[in-house]
């Protein structure tokens, strides 16, 4: 019995931190003219906050937040440099507040 609400812990942890990706990703997806910069490193940092407490892959949360910056590079928003710059800030500020979720 431990064992199986151990496992549906493990799976409602992982379901949450998926879900923390998916609405941060789409926050940066869908950001204003003249907010995407900020959008992408306040995504950034609370990913970052999540990777330092051990939650979440560093190269996934890069991948995803580079994914979810293409539509702005593709208009010129800024470039692709900018936007790894951005996200590689974010990353920093957020390993200073480590962050962990619990079940």
């Amino acid at each position: 019995m431990r064992r199986r609400i151990d496992d549906i812990e493990a799976g409602l942890l992982q379901l949450h931190l998926r879900l923390a990706i998916d609405l941060t990703v789409a926050k940066v997806t869908e950001a204003p003219k003249g907010g995407r910069n900020t959008c992408l490193w306040g995504a950034s940092v609370a990913l970052g906050q999540l990777v330092a407490g051990g939650g979440l892959d560093e190269d996934t949360v890069v991948n995803e937040l580079f994914t979810a910056a293409w539509k702005h590079i593709a208009v010129g928003a800024f470039s692709q440099s900018q936007a790894m710059a951005t996200i590689r800030s974010g990353l920093r500020k957020g390993a200073e507040n480590p962050r962990q979720v619990v079940a």
